[in-house]
């Protein structure tokens, strides 16, 4: 996060100094577009308006580069008072010195008396409008370099927060899918313990077969997103492995399409839902069924539907409904508001139609 608010930092001020650097350009072109656009261009006038503008770009400078960050960005406003006013009465004492570099550049005294720059005296009241408008002027440069630096600093602030918001949603999934993980390994290494006594041959093709679903659950699942095929053979490999520890008498059933879209899908967004099946839905004293299906409704959705018979009140246990609840959240930050989950639970029987968008 460190690194991406730096680079956000770098960015916005790239982007301030390029806005400062084309608004100057245009200040020191304007003369020339001014002056020439007759076609009689008198680089004089040209540059006695260049150096004009000298003053005006040195008191923005001081401000931008030294007042703003030491001052009034570190709170210290009364010395960014005091060195506003100081800079304000510099810049004024620059112009007549910029008055003379001008009569040493162009020594033609003629241009200069027409152009007031000479040694003829101004009026009092025009001397004093004079000053009063590049007191304006550089208040008015104050004020643009004062919206456009606040302008970053809260488009900086707000890049910040969206990050620390990603992170954080992140940082839920990756406890999300950690959740579900440990519960899953639970049940199963249960199945293969059960199953050791009963056909160890059997219980060995069931530990490579859970191997080749722990390399999908660390890695694969590691991503945002997976491809549809290696979700559907985990499923698969996780159904066929529930099953040998069920009765013969469950009727269980999963079917997925053979033709499966090129498209990628949250890893184990589905084996909650399936796991609750499993846990919720058998009964050794009564019949019990687990029918597990999944269709596209249509090319841009995927849909999981599962109808297993309800004997929770006695299987319930103190993790209920954790799995159901991380689930949920997970497609709350996944898919916000873009898929559809539709749960009945009757006293007989529990239906879950999940729809995602792919």
């Amino acid at each position: 996060m460190k690194n991406t608010a730096l680079i956000d930092k770098i960015d916005g001020h790239i982007i301030e100094t390029a806005i400062y650097a084309l608004l100057w350009s245009v200040f020191f072109l304007f003369p020339i577009l001014i002056i020439g656009w007759n076609g009689n261009l008198r680089w004089e006038r040209v540059i006695l308006e260049w150096v004009r503008l000298v003053p005006f770009l040195f008191f923005f400078m001081i401000h931008n580069c030294l007042l703003l960050p030491v001052f009034l960005m570190k709170k210290r406003y009364l010395m960014y008072g005091c060195g506003l006013i100081f800079t304000i009465v510099l810049v004024i004492m620059l112009f007549p010195v910029c008055r003379e570099i001008h009569v040493l550049i162009l020594p033609d005294k003629a241009f200069h008396v027409i152009s007031g720059i000479g040694s003829q005296k101004m009026p009092v009241t025009s001397g004093v409008r004079n000053l009063s408008d590049k007191i304006l002027f550089m208040i008015l440069i104050m004020a643009f370099n004062l919206l456009l630096k606040y302008f970053f600093i809260q488009q900086q602030k707000l890049r910040l927060e969206e990050t620390k918001s990603r992170e954080a949603i992140q940082t839920e999934l990756n406890f999300l899918k950690n959740q579900i993980s440990p519960h899953f390994f639970m049940n199963t290494l249960n199945n293969i313990h059960a199953l050791i006594d009963y056909d160890p041959y059997v219980a060995k093709e069931t530990v490579i077969s859970l191997s080749r679903m722990m390399r999908h659950i660390l890695y694969d699942s590691q991503s945002n997103r997976v491809p549809i095929r290696k979700e559907m053979d985990f499923i698969r490999s996780y159904v066929e492995l529930m099953r040998l520890k069920t009765s013969e008498k469950v009727e269980i059933s999963c079917n997925i399409p053979e033709l499966l879209p090129d498209k990628n899908i949250p890893p184990l967004i589905f084996t909650s839902l399936i796991e609750n099946a499993f846990k919720h839905g058998v009964s050794l004293k009564e019949k019990s069924y687990i029918h597990i299906d999944f269709l596209f409704p249509d090319t841009d959705q995927f849909s999981c539907y599962i109808v297993n018979s309800n004997h929770s009140a006695k299987n319930c246990d103190s993790h209920k409904g954790i799995g159901l609840e991380n689930t949920k959240r997970r497609l709350d930050i996944e898919f916000p508001s873009a898929y559809r989950l539709d749960i009945n639970n009757s006293e007989k029987e529990y239906t879950v139609i999940l729809t995602i968008p792919i």
